[in-house]
């Protein structure tokens, strides 16, 4: 973020507090009970967001090198990304041509240029998903076509630091929706805070019993904080002001920290707010990518099999590799702070909320004009659902591969 940006927002956050008032959206926002607890939507929902559209897979920092790789799954998708020699990033479904096992276990680590081998019958795949043996099967499938048997391709695009995989699209496919359709103008943003140069230091996954968008829903309005968080980080940030900027699909969302009064003094070109802001950017459909003052979570929401279950993805990334077990242990209290946090407060309160609606008890939730991230992001998913539901490929539709 550069320094003229976040000068200005400083001085809107001070402008804000003198009215009494916060960032608003234009109306308040109803959203159906159905959007959280159907499963005929929450099909919908795969098959248009989570198949055919372009979903950020991690940061660029993940695969620094030439075979690095990372292996996760994406609503049930398994998929690989590796870094070729070349410098470029594959996307692979991770599934064996055979019998479907994982050929990569899940997570991350280099490749080194080594072959892969399927632990269920040992077919053998080298690094870019090509078949290279069949053990004990000469004549087993003399009738297919091994050049047609690698692990599938998927279309891949690395942009402003961030890596992007379109789960169920064939790479000679005409893929209809684009990562610049999903972050709109925000990526200028992005490329100051240098993505790629950031270190991994640990990833680690839950399962939510709630709604996707019940999750993602935690991160984007800081009207809570004073009620919600009283006992633990309420006395660190301001419930309002709130700072919001939209970029398209794509947003901005500032959770001001206390500390931001100390600039009430300070020349307005050497205010910066990133030292007094936790600055959240949500990039649609389901990640939210978190600048701390000194670190950069990774926050990645997927649907689980029944509209009441998600899985939740949180990775955080240091500026410079952790080299000592009081670096790696500074690290691990800060990504356990946060999941501690958001487990035992939001998302209790969160599952409260699942049950109302689930009950039928309440045909719909309304957002506030003061929680005008909560309103642009499910605005934003509406308007994605309804653009790009006929666009996406037939066999994401589906659920057939080729």
């Amino acid at each position: 973020m550069n320094k003229t940006t976040q000068a200005a927002l400083v001085d809107r956050f001070f402008d804000l507090q003198r009215r009494r008032t916060t960032d608003l959206a234009e109306k308040t926002y109803r959203g159906s009970a159905a959007h959280y607890t159907s499963p005929a939507e929450a099909e919908r929902e795969r098959a248009t967001l989570f198949r055919g559209m372009p979903l950020i897979a991690g940061l660029s920092a993940d695969l620094k090198g030439p075979g690095d790789y990372v292996s996760f799954d994406a609503a049930g998708i398994p998929l690989i990304l590796i870094r070729g020699e070349d410098g470029n990033v594959r996307a692979l479904v991770n599934a064996c041509r055979h019998r479907g096992a994982r050929v990569f276990a899940e997570g991350r680590g280099h490749h080194g240029g080594r072959n892969v081998t399927c632990p269920f019958h040992a077919w053998t795949y080298d690094a870019y998903g090509r078949l290279l043996g069949q053990p004990l099967a000469a004549d087993g499938f003399s009738d297919c076509d091994n050049g047609l048997l690698g692990l599938r391709s998927l279309p891949v695009e690395e942009k402003h630091g961030l890596l992007f995989v379109t789960p169920l699209s064939a790479e000679d496919e005409a893929v209809k929706v684009t990562p610049d359709d999903l972050l709109g103008s925000i990526g200028a943003e992005l490329d100051h805070f240098d993505l790629g140069s950031w270190s991994h230091v640990e990833s680690r996954t839950l399962q939510i019993p709630l709604n996707w968008k019940f999750v993602m829903d935690t991160f984007l309005e800081s009207y809570h904080i004073f009620a919600l968080h009283k006992g633990s980080i309420g006395p660190w940030y301001f419930s309002s002001p709130g700072l919001f900027d939209s970029f398209g699909p794509s947003a901005r969302v500032c959770g001001v920290r206390s500390t931001i009064t100390k600039l009430v003094d300070t020349p307005e070109e050497d205010r910066s707010i990133l030292p007094h802001a936790t600055v959240l950017h949500m990039l649609p459909p389901n990640t939210v990518l978190v600048h701390q003052q000194d670190h950069i979570e990774l926050w990645k929401m997927f649907p689980g099999p029944t509209p009441d279950q998600c899985r939740l993805d949180a990775t955080l990334y240091a500026p410079k590799p952790p080299h000592s077990e009081k670096s790696w242990n500074y690290w691990r209290k800060n990504l356990d702070f946060a999941i501690n946090i958001t487990n035992d407060e939001d998302f209790p309160q969160a599952q409260q909320s699942q049950d109302s609606l689930a009950s039928g008890a309440l045909a719909a939730l309304v957002y506030g004009r003061n929680e005008p991230g909560l309103v642009h992001f499910h605005s934003t998913i509406t308007d994605l659902m309804a653009r790009f539901a006929e666009s996406v490929p037939h066999s994401t539709a589906t659920g057939a591969t080729s």
